[in-house]
């Protein structure tokens, strides 16, 4: 075929190829359906924005080792409460008492939740986050009451005397009778002239002997012999011989000796029916002592505890027994106070504060004060015994000071005797808080007590340092304070060791405290 047939051929097979495809496709292809107006088309619902959840810092494990800052915590606006993932079998609040109120409180605020250093912990990061608490009462929960700062209060400030209140003091020795001290009786009377010799000069003395007796005793509550009396130095000496010759002749007195259980070793005893039984009151009065004007020096003078003294749980009691528990009867028999009560040394304290009103009081005693007791031979060996009874009121609330019987040098006891005393007729060991405010509503405890003179401290007491040293300032003392019966006020009691060389003569004494 020549060149120019082939012009023509090739379009005309071109167009037979396209027809023959157009045809077979035609025959694989589906009818479409008739597409729907767009206006007509159902729109499917907008998605709902989901708040975002507090970031969490990612464990340090995942963290770049350049980046140590946490990621900031977002908070949503509709936040939940963070989700926790109890170990299976211990769930987390088995009895729905748990307040999920206060994780959502806490999650408004800023808090973050980790499981680190326990199961189930939460760390609180804000300061004014909500903490989690159990609520049993559910809607019945009463409103919490907020708590009031204590009101600090303060009483009528006291003045102390710029002399002694009064020349005259009032000194009884109250004198263990039984056998067994007759021994250091004799050495300690016959030193006897140091106590005398430490009074001032320009008082007003008289001394008395008061045995130690039970109720069945003949001097049980009646002072023994003439009362002794004398005014200053120049008659310390016949003094001094007549106080002698009174405690040896009570010794050798046959009509004097104590047939009750006790033998003569019941003090405390003896010295409150002196005063509270209105007969022995009056006999002592007419004998001329227990002066309304004077002061009072009570000084016990024994080699054994009071037969009257009650021992304390887990203490062994001392009980003479000779075959015949005289001293355990005298106790369960005649150390009975009204109604079938136990005696106990704070009624001797009540009777002698009731007696002398505002004037002194100063309660003393030579007695063994320590374990620490010489050893002896002899019958009465056993004996020799801590001063229990006598202790318990001159600490207690005789506020007083007790003199160790076990060292020898009778002299320098007895002239410390003789100092406290003189000291403690010019200056009171208590004072009242003249306050306001109801003696229940005092918290005994938070007393401050400050003296002062011409604007300067002379030093401060504080109730607290008692019950708790630990919390005693520097510098600073302890006191007591207590409610005393028939009296409206608290009575407050500084350290006497410290007070003695701290009060100064027209000083005043500032007592505050607080309420309960």
């Amino acid at each position: 075929m020549s060149p120019s047939h082939l012009k023509w051929i090739q379009p005309l097979a071109a167009l037979v190829f396209l027809a023959g495809c157009q045809k077979a496709r035609m025959t694989t292809v589906e009818p479409q359906p008739t597409p729907v107006p767009v206006a007509t088309q159902v729109q499917p619902p907008a998605p709902t924005p989901i708040p975002p959840t507090p970031a969490i810092p990612l464990p340090d494990s995942h963290r770049h080792k350049k980046k140590h800052h946490h990621r900031p915590i977002i908070i949503g606006e509709d936040p939940r409460p963070p989700e926790f993932h109890p170990t299976p079998g211990e769930p987390m609040d088995p009895g729905g008492e748990f307040d999920t109120d206060i994780f959502r409180q806490n999650s408004q605020t800023g808090t973050e939740t980790s499981t680190k250093g326990g199961k189930n912990k939460v760390d609180w990061f804000e300061q004014d986050h909500v903490d989690p608490r159990l609520k049993k009462c559910g809607e019945n929960c009463p409103p919490e009451k907020p708590k009031q700062p204590k009101i600090v209060e303060s009483c009528e400030n006291v003045k102390l005397p710029s002399a002694p209140t009064n020349k005259k003091l009032d000194v009884l020795f109250v004198v263990d009778t039984s056998a067994s001290f007759f021994d250091e009786l004799v050495k300690i009377t016959s030193q006897m002239d140091e106590f005398i010799k430490n009074l001032k000069p320009d008082v007003d003395y008289q001394i008395a002997v008061l045995p130690a007796h039970g109720p069945k005793g003949p001097y049980f509550g009646r002072i023994y012999s003439d009362v002794i009396t004398y005014r200053g130095i120049q008659g310390s000496r016949a003094a001094t011989a007549q106080l002698v010759d009174t405690i040896k002749k009570l010794f050798s007195d046959k009509s004097a000796k104590d047939p009750s259980y006790s033998i003569g070793e019941t003090g405390m005893l003896s010295l409150y029916a002196s005063i509270a039984m209105k007969s022995r009151l009056n006999e002592n009065l007419r004998k001329g002592f227990y002066r309304d004007d004077a002061s009072l020096a009570v000084i016990f003078v024994a080699d054994e505890n009071d037969a009257c003294y009650q021992y304390k749980p887990g203490e062994t009691p001392h009980m003479d027994d000779y075959g015949n528990k005289k001293e355990k009867l005298a106790f369960e028999k005649e150390c009975v106070y009204h109604n079938g009560r136990r005696f106990q040394p704070i009624h001797v304290a009540w009777r002698l504060n009731e007696l002398k009103g505002n004037l002194p009081v100063i309660i003393t005693g030579l007695v063994y004060t320590s374990n620490n007791i010489p050893k002896t031979s002899g019958k009465y060996h056993k004996e020799k015994e801590l001063g229990h009874g006598y202790l318990d009121l001159i600490e207690g609330p005789g506020k007083g000071l007790p003199v160790d019987l076990a060292n020898p040098d009778f002299g320098a006891s007895l002239a410390k005797l003789g100092q406290f005393s003189q000291f403690r007729m010019q200056y009171p060991n208590q004072y009242s808080c003249v306050t306001s405010v109801p003696k229940k509503e005092i918290d005994l405890d938070s007393f401050k007590i400050t003296l002062e003179k011409n604007g300067r401290t002379l030093g401060v007491f504080y109730t607290g340092c008692k019950s708790d040293p630990s919390k005693c300032p520097a510098g600073s003392h302890a006191a007591g304070a207590e409610r005393v019966q028939k009296n409206p006020y608290v009575q407050i009691a500084p350290n006497m060791d410290a007070f003695h060389k701290l009060a100064r003569p027209g000083a005043t004494l500032k007592m505050s405290f607080r309420r309960k």
